[in-house]
């Protein structure tokens, strides 16, 4: 019996050190920062997710409207400059009081905090569900638009 139990052990640590070496050599990671990113792209491929270049290439675009999915505070403390507030909250409860903000052929950019602010998405899929078809999420978030010192504006109270 004890020798049983010796064999799993050394079994076990044997196939765990394996394991992490293959995560190691490979570069792997074993919780990326992105799952739930990757999981939405996966669920809704005609969503196209955009960084900050991505993002810069087509901001000012005639027929592009930025849309800051954060509350009505973050916004009011910094947000992209041009972007127009629709609160994913609010958004999910009336999403018809926000729909007339833009037209259907309007490339539509959608962003919150980045990385797993899930803020954008929820809008993203609300927009898609709605029948608009242009709509991207900036994934990389306001945090950093303003920390590359890209054009931002705050609300005065």
């Amino acid at each position: 019996m004890k020798r049983t139990l010796l064999e799993i052990l050394i079994i076990s640590t044997i196939s765990i050190i394996t394991g992490f070496s293959y995560i190691f050599l490979k570069k792997i990671e074993i919780f990326p920062e992105s799952t739930e990113i990757y999981l939405f792209s996966k669920k809704y491929p005609e969503i196209k997710l955009l960084n900050t270049d991505e993002v810069l290439k087509i901001y000012k675009k005639q027929n592009v409207v930025i849309i800051d999915a954060r509350d009505r505070i973050s916004y009011s403390q910094g947000h992209i400059k041009d972007a127009i507030n629709i609160p994913y909250d609010e958004f999910e409860l009336y999403p018809e009081f926000f729909l007339n903000l833009f037209k259907k052929d309007n490339q539509l950019i959608i962003y919150c905090e980045g990385g797993y602010c899930e803020q954008s998405f929820i809008v993203a899929e609300g927009l898609l569900k709605k029948g608009f078809k242009n709509i991207y999420v900036y994934i990389d978030g306001y945090p950093e638009w303003e920390k590359k010192g890209l054009p931002h504006e705050k609300v005065p109270f």
